[in-house]
């Protein structure tokens, strides 16, 4: 079924995405500290971010994957918008089917897949994890793969904004390819690769310790049956913290919408 499929597509950005923490901290408290604020190690980064609150959050994402194998090779791309509070959660992803958007709430999915009309069904049909609390659960995997494995990263403060990447200077570090099988690991990045060709992944924060852009390119080899294919993806996501007051489904989509198993 094209929302199962649609399910999929949508974990392999979620799971790089920030959703809502259990504490309640706003930014204007974290302006407090202004001047006060001290160079600080990668290890105390990931912690103070793990510690803020982020009641809401807005995403746009550009996504590209290249795939080669026999001599043919087939790209593709795709642009997401989404957003999210502590209960609802709203994206738009547009490739070259056209646009698809869905809602989702603690119990049900609102899906529009292009030329088609609102469909609705249990959350648990669509993937727990494109929800509220499924951003959640995607955000804790992630700072929990950064905690562990702080030393494969380098940190840089430049303009008020700290950079947290990967050193990439030895691209057969066990500690790396732990974080890349933690962090990709449900999307099947880990299965079979022969090879990592190249791996570049970047997270910025703000002064106050938001999660603000996260941007990678990843390139590797795999060998599936005796076939080994290539494969090159990137992603570039762009973050607002805290500046939704709230996500609502619209009136007009609950009223509309035909169950997606009639």
């Amino acid at each position: 079924m094209k929302v199962i499929k649609l399910a999929g597509i949508m974990f392999l950005l979620m799971i790089l995405s920030v959703a809502c923490s259990n504490e309640s901290t706003s930014k204007e408290a974290g302006k407090e500290e202004g001047d006060k604020k001290q160079e600080i190690t990668k290890e105390e980064l990931v912690k103070k971010a793990l510690e803020k609150e982020i009641t809401s959050m807005e995403m746009v994402t550009e996504a590209t994957s290249t795939i080669e194998s026999n001599e043919q090779e087939m790209t593709n791309s795709l642009t997401m918008e989404s957003v999210n509070d502590t209960s609802v959660a709203y994206a738009k992803m547009t490739d070259v089917e056209g646009e698809t958007e869905i809602y989702a709430d603690g119990e049900t999915a609102y899906v529009k897949i292009p030329e088609e009309e609102w469909v609705y069904g249990p959350i648990e049909e669509l993937g727990e994890d494109f929800s509220a609390a499924g951003f959640n659960e995607s955000y804790q995997d992630y700072i929990k793969a950064l905690e562990e494995h702080t030393d494969v990263f380098i940190i840089k403060k430049e303009d008020k904004k700290y950079n947290l990447a990967v050193d990439n200077s030895d691209l057969t570090n066990e500690d790396l390819l732990k974080f890349i099988e933690e962090v990709f690991s449900e999307n099947g990045f880990n299965k079979d690769i022969t090879e990592i060709i190249s791996f570049e992944y970047v997270t910025t924060y703000d002064e106050e310790f938001y999660l603000e852009h996260i941007e990678y390119e990843v390139k590797y080899e795999q060998t599936l049956d005796g076939e080994t294919t290539t494969i090159a993806s990137s992603l570039v996501a762009d973050y607002k913290t805290n500046e939704k007051d709230k996500v609502e489904i619209p009136t007009e989509v609950k009223e509309n919408a035909i169950s997606a198993y009639e």
